[in-house]
């Protein structure tokens, strides 16, 4: 229900993984050691934003852009 929620709101902007974000995902993954393409599409996005990221999966997401600003929140 929180889910259906924050996505409905007003500032929030559901992006497409495309063929070309899907490719430059994969890119950034090679280039950094990841697998995740999924949070590498979340980090490729809040670049080209300039967004921060909320998430519980810090690690991952440092590893794949160590400059992101991350908004941790657990569960």
């Amino acid at each position: 229900m929180r889910l259906s929620r924050f996505l409905a709101a007003d500032e929030v902007e559901v992006e497409i993984l495309d063929d070309q974000r899907a490719r430059a995902a994969e890119q950034l993954c090679g280039v950094k050691g990841s697998a995740d393409v999924i949070d590498a599409s979340v980090v490729l996005c809040a670049q080209a934003r300039e967004h921060r990221i909320v998430t519980s999966d810090v690690a991952d997401l440092r590893t794949l852009d160590p400059k992101a600003q991350l908004i941790c929140r657990l569960g």
